[in-house]
């Protein structure tokens, strides 16, 4: 017989015999749990698998971004066997060695969100989308800066205004990428 002790709820009892019963709803006869429409836990958003290309195109924008730094590095400390590899004559020397602070808080801008931005799309974060967007907004600052304050096209020549046009494209490229990675649902 089925008792339900009030403190410690139903327990199985013995019959005539001796033997311990179980009631019908612990049997063989038990029912059976009801199939439903809905999922027994909620669905979260759904994981795209990373793809194989963010891999290398944030790898590649690290490297890139490890190359600005070591220009920036390099260029704004005076390190004169750069200058001699680079066949930098002493206007291009006095240009880097004299570099106002402004320009130079962009260029670390551009290069730091950069790396921050590679980093964030590296580990799926939908931040790289801006992180990367400031630091194109910083290059074109810079670039600016460059052409018009420093006059960075007659002194450093067009190489140097040719790759600072490179690091922009680069740059627009990456935030790019990271845009399109977020709208396909593969950044989080």
């Amino acid at each position: 017989a089925w008792q339900t002790d009030p403190r410690h709820g139903p327990k199985l009892t013995c019959d005539r015999r001796g033997e311990m019963t179980e009631p019908d709803n612990l049997g063989p006869n038990r029912p059976q749990p009801v199939a439903t429409d809905r999922p027994a836990v909620a669905a979260g958003p759904k994981r795209v698998a990373v793809p194989a290309h963010l891999w290398v195109v944030a790898g590649a924008g690290l490297l890139v971004n490890l190359a600005w730094l070591t220009h920036a590095l390099l260029s704004l400390n005076g390190n004169s066997a750069f200058f001699k590899l680079l066949g930098y004559g002493r206007d291009q020397i006095d240009y880097y060695t004299g570099y106002p602070w402004l320009p130079a808080i962009f260029w670390a801008l551009a290069i730091g969100a950069g790396f921050a931005g590679c980093i964030a799309l590296l580990r799926r974060r939908a931040s790289a989308v801006g992180l990367l967007a400031g630091s194109v907004f910083s290059q074109l600052v810079l670039l600016g800066l460059s052409l018009t304050l420093l006059d960075s096209a007659n002194v450093l020549g067009p190489f140097a205004t040719g790759s600072a046009i490179v690091a922009v494209v680069i740059g627009t490229g990456l935030a790019g990428y990271a845009w399109w990675a977020g709208r396909r649902g593969v950044l989080r």
